[in-house]
């Protein structure tokens, strides 16, 4: 029919072929073409890993691929800086809340903002926010978007007392530029507030994994699919089939 444009997304299903024992150490199912992300050797077939993740990784779903794409990526602002408490600080890999200036982002002035450069578009879920113990009401209520655009809130962070922290907010988005923009309103004690963050940590999923937990496989043809369903832009692999929605 004219004028009509018919897309076609599949999820790819099929059979795991794997000859136990020929995957190299760290690699795992489908043809070995799965890396395992944890110091010791993952299972061959399924990709469990029986201790900690390796630097930069998070473990769910008894898996490692779940991998913090901000980790020492470019960050910025434009709040300039309270002494030595630098952009940086808060993608250093360092989350700890009591480590003050030696770890942790503080904007000089308010309102304030901090951005990360993931250098490229991806596709975002989670986000978790490290505050400084005892100031979490500098980042309450901070606004988080993506790419410049102020307009397209993407997530808030909560307001106290319920506030957890670390803090996770859910950010279902793509994008290149995080950004974490607090008003300045809504400080204690008659102060405006300035972000004091001491760790960001944005997860996507290995390439062929998604799921919320990035413990479920997909085999798509020379690209990788949806973080959240699964499904595939184009073609999947040979050997598996796929089905139209």
């Amino acid at each position: 029919m004219a004028g009509v444009r018919i897309l076609v997304v599949l999820v790819c299903v099929g059979r795991i072929q794997l000859a136990s024992g020929f995957c190299a150490s760290g690699k795992f199912g489908d043809s070995c073409s799965y890396s395992c992300h944890c110091p010791i050797p993952c299972n061959e077939t399924t990709g469990a890993c029986s201790g900690d993740c390796d630097t930069g990784w998070r473990k769910a779903g008894g898996l490692c691929q779940k991998q913090n794409i901000a980790l020492n990526k470019g960050a910025s602002t434009t709040s300039g800086v309270y002494l030595d408490w630098y952009a940086a600080k808060a993608v250093d890999g360092n989350s700890d809340m009591n480590g003050g200036s030696s770890t942790c982002f503080h904007a000089a002035g308010s309102p304030s903002d901090w951005t990360v450069d993931l250098g490229q578009d991806l596709q975002l879920y989670d986000i978790r926010i490290y505050s400084r113990n005892g100031y979490y009401w500098r980042n309450a209520n901070s606004n988080i978007y993506l790419n410049n655009d102020t307009s397209s809130i993407c997530s808030t962070l909560p307001s106290p007392p319920c506030t957890p922290n670390p803090t996770d907010v859910t950010c279902i988005c793509t994008g290149r530029y995080v950004t974490i923009r607090n008003s300045g309103t809504g400080g204690r004690d008659g102060y405006a507030s300035a972000l004091n963050i001491c760790e960001v940590e944005i997860y996507a999923c290995s390439p062929g994994i998604y799921g919320l937990k990035c413990n479920t496989f997909c085999h798509c043809l020379n690209s990788t699919c949806d973080r959240l369903t699964g499904l595939c832009p184009g073609d999947c692999r040979p050997g598996f089939a796929g089905r139209t929605m």
